[in-house]
């Protein structure tokens, strides 16, 4: 999250549930040197911080709200493996062996989800299992026919099938036929896994400058990020945002596109 913007925090069951306390996240003020600035305090800024900070890089993270405003901190909370297209689409246009090879890289980022919260110890609420339900007789052969897919083409198996009482066993309602039983996929509360990152980033030394807009990157070597209050001369500068960068990066304007409501 990058520019500034008038929407207002919305409440939620997350920021209700907030389970992970912060230290100080003051404004950006004066001028700061940094190996890295990354901008942005969601899942991807947090989590780039974290490590870069443990490989031994200085680091000053700039969140133009407060940390977990956007997507990061009021999503669904879904974690699974795969991208947000079928993966047949993917192997059309890049052809089977890149396909299996973004599969296995989305796997990975699940682990790595997981390792991240085992590590540091984050309540979250992590909990394992995901069904995608069929809601009429299209939809239960096309989900048979991804799950004999994924086995033959990717050796992907950590999925059932499930209709009836074993159906009933994972959701209490007659309404859907069937349902494919991914164990491989779960759920977290957003908000506190992404203020636990935060959490995290900030025991490994990053400085967290929470309402520090940034204004302006004035791009060479090095850079400088520029918000009202101060600036961070920086090495390496990591855009971690998207639906609020307010044309701050006008080579990804018309690259993003917001979630519809």
């Amino acid at each position: 999250m990058a520019a500034a913007t008038t929407l207002d925090i919305p409440a939620s069951y997350y920021r209700d549930t907030v389970a992970v306390g912060l230290d100080a996240c003051p404004p950006l003020e004066g001028d700061q040197r940094a190996d890295v600035c990354v901008i942005g305090g969601g899942v991807t800024g947090c989590s780039a911080a974290l490590h870069l900070a443990e490989r031994g890089y200085s680091v000053r993270l700039l969140e133009a709200r407060e940390v977990g405003f956007g997507a990061s901190g009021r999503s669904g909370g879904q974690i699974l493996p795969g991208l947000g297209t079928d993966i047949a689409t993917v192997e059309h246009a890049l052809g089977r062996e890149r396909a299996r090879a973004i599969w296995e890289m989305s796997r990975e980022a699940v682990r790595l989800t997981a390792g991240l919260v085992e590590r540091h110890a984050i309540p979250c609420d992590l909990a394992w299992g995901f069904l995608h339900a069929a809601v009429k007789p299209r939809h239960v052969r096309e989900l048979q026919a991804f799950q004999e897919r994924m086995a033959r083409d990717y050796e992907y198996t950590d999925m059932a099938w499930l209709e009836g009482p074993a159906l009933r066993e994972r959701v209490v309602t007659d309404i859907y036929p069937g349902a494919l039983y991914e164990g491989e996929g779960g759920h977290l509360h957003p908000l506190n896994y992404t203020l636990g990152l935060a959490r995290a980033a900030q025991r490994a030394g990053v400085t967290i400058c929470e309402e520090s807009a940034v204004q302006t990157i004035r791009r060479g070597q090095p850079a400088r990020v520029e918000t009202d209050g101060g600036s961070v001369t920086a090495d390496f500068v990591v855009v971690a945002a998207n639906a609020y960068l307010g044309g701050l990066v006008p080579e990804l304007e018309g690259r993003t596109m917001r979630a519809a409501n």
